[in-house]
């Protein structure tokens, strides 16, 4: 296995669902006054809802699909522990999240139908450019810095195929919490979705922990391992809901014990030796 493959995954599918429950803050209100005091208390009124965080937010998302008449529900505001997210959604099944410091469009799944995009017109290298292209427009606020292709596949759903990226900005060998990934139709070179987790390195780049003692921790969290492989990457990452870390992730594959895959992940603060997670394999 791959170590920076799955536990982008397991970053991007972090955002992607975004499990926490939305509800609904607007509400309808009738402006129509007669006399002339009134009338500037309803134009006071339309000044500010035109520039409420949730308009801007809806202007956000206009302007990255390119079609100021979308017709946009607002669903309200979603809570993570890297930051609160205004969430818009579309009658074909698109969604849309904005960040609510940034204003930045950091998910967008653009329609939910997908049943004519079955063929294969461009090649992976074609869309692997559209989707750098696409970040480079419009993730420039985040992804500021040159992005290694972590992952590029090509995923067959049945009813439609899709080109899968993953990228990550990394210094110094270590992973920063600037990743994308970004679907692309092999059919129509069409972007289908995209999600981007980005901050700011907030801790020190250089471990307290070394490597070798990364992967003894991790080796003591699976009893009676017989290790077959391990490996270990220097990642930031928010372990605890609002505090970024530098953590080691190290993955432990032992010898199969009645024919069941042993080991697992295991996520390790880089300064202290805390063990954060342990996933085993099963």
């Amino acid at each position: 296995m791959d170590l920076k493959k799955i536990y982008l995954y397991c970053i991007t599918a972090a955002v992607v669902i975004f499990a926490f429950a939305a509800f609904a803050i607007f509400y309808s209100q009738d402006f129509g006054f007669n006399s002339t005091g009134d009338e500037k208390k309803t134009n006071a009124s339309v000044i500010l809802a035109e520039n409420s965080p949730e308009t801007m937010a809806e202007n956000s998302v206009l302007k990255l699909v390119g079609n100021s008449s979308l017709n946009l529900t607002f669903e309200g505001m979603e809570e993570t522990g890297f930051g609160n997210f205004y969430h818009f959604s579309t009658g074909d099944g698109g969604g849309y999240y904005v960040d609510n410091e940034t204003f930045a469009v950091v998910r967008a799944v653009f329609s939910s139908e997908r049943s004519s995009l079955s063929g294969l017109n461009i090649t992976i290298e074609e869309a692997e450019k559209k989707a750098r292209d696409f970040l480079k427009e419009n993730a420039s606020f985040c992804l500021d810095r040159s992005l290694e292709t972590t992952d590029a596949k090509l995923l067959d759903h049945g009813s439609y195929k899709e080109y899968s990226f993953l990228f990550a900005a990394e210094e110094d060998g270590v992973i920063l919490f600037k990743r994308a990934s970004v679907s692309v139709s092999p059919s129509t070179g069409d972007i289908l979705n995209y999600v981007s987790v980005c901050r700011d390195t907030e801790v020190s780049l250089v471990p307290k922990i070394s490597e070798g003692e990364a992967l003894e921790i991790a080796e003591k969290q699976f009893d009676g391992i017989v290790v077959n492989s391990s490996s270990a990457q220097l990642m930031v990452d928010y372990p605890e809901k609002d505090s970024q870390k530098l953590v080691w992730q190290v993955e432990i594959t032992g010898k199969p014990k009645d024919y069941t895959l042993t080991g697992g992940i295991v996520s390790i603060d880089a300064q202290t030796g805390e063990v954060y997670m342990k996933s085993s394999y099963l």
